[in-house]
């Protein structure tokens, strides 16, 4: 799979992150960036992102910290912005140290389930890519009839809902 060149936001999902969620250009050039807490502290560096099943959008970091025991902690990507430039560049979180310590962990060799992202999207107190769109709708919610059409453009693009909606970018 090759990065393909983006907007400066970088790769963004098709719900819409906040204003606020800034990434650089290419998904690559997030590897091994110093990632800072919301108090601007250095916590660890960016081991890896988690893509969308066709790897079109930016759905997860997974942050490197620690040195002895190093632990891999997921985080959303949404409302994550990088500051700086060139060697300079780092990721800033909107969590404190110690809420991404109590964050969930993955191996690297681990899947990302639903389930699992319903536990990392729980931990930080956000609502998940997957609700964003509905949690902003309002009344009168969509009819069936455009529920079945959506279902049926998942289907055409061949998307599976059954499957593990997040992969290792690159993978």
């Amino acid at each position: 799979m090759s990065t393909r060149d983006r907007t400066d936001t970088g790769i963004m999902g098709p719900e819409g992150y906040p204003e606020s969620t800034r990434l650089p250009a290419t998904l690559d050039s997030l590897q091994g960036m110093e990632v800072r807490d919301s108090d601007g502290d250095k916590i660890g560096t960016v081991d890896d992102v988690y893509t969308d099943e066709r790897g079109g959008y930016a759905r997860y970091l997974a942050v490197k910290t620690g040195w002895i025991r190093a632990k891999r902690h997921m985080v959303p990507i949404d409302d994550v912005r990088m500051e700086g430039e060139g060697g300079d560049a780092c990721l800033v979180l909107p969590y404190t140290r110690d809420q991404l310590k109590e964050g969930p962990t993955f191996g690297r060799e681990d899947a990302v389930t639903r389930e699992h992202e319903r536990g990392i999207y729980g931990h930080y107190g956000r609502t998940g890519y997957w609700d964003a769109v509905r949690a902003r709708q309002t009344a009168p919610a969509p009819t069936p009839e455009i529920a079945e059409a959506e279902v049926a453009d998942m289907i055409d693009r061949g998307d599976d809902p059954a499957k593990v909606a997040v992969k290792r970018w690159g993978a």
